[in-house]
């Protein structure tokens, strides 16, 4: 009984302390990011996302429309004061990943002008 109270209390300040998130973190950082294994793990992702259309950090594998190839080139070549003068707002190569692994945006350059509505809309429209 005594050893069965030192297991439940330890096992209540693991949980107190949330020694599992601490842990699973760690095991991250050693364990090497790989896109593909997070994508076959977690299906609500790959359905929505398919592999063919997801780009890799710095290389595309897919085609990317001439608007969004000639603003990322304008914002790669305009001085940060034209582009201060010119947009109000400037995002440039801004990435977004979770767990280490999944890219959710993937090196981004937009510049929103003066006067210019602008949206952006994710895979399922949102």
């Amino acid at each position: 009984m005594a050893i069965q109270s030192c297991v439940a209390f330890a096992t209540l300040l693991a949980i107190d302390f949330q020694l599992h998130t601490k842990i699973r973190y760690l095991y991250s950082l050693i364990r090497p990011k790989r896109r593909d294994d997070y994508l076959r793990t977690n299906s609500t992702i790959s359905s929505l996302v398919t592999t063919e259309h997801i780009t890799t950090h710095g290389t595309s594998r897919t085609t990317e429309d001439n608007d969004v190839i000639n603003e990322n080139e304008r914002i790669r070549t305009s001085s940060p004061a034209e582009l201060m003068r010119t947009d109000v707002l400037v995002l440039n190569q801004v990435e977004k990943v979770f767990n280490g692994m999944f890219h959710a945006v993937d090196q981004i350059s937009v510049g929103v002008r003066k006067k210019e509505c602008f949206g952006l809309l994710g895979v399922n429209g949102a």
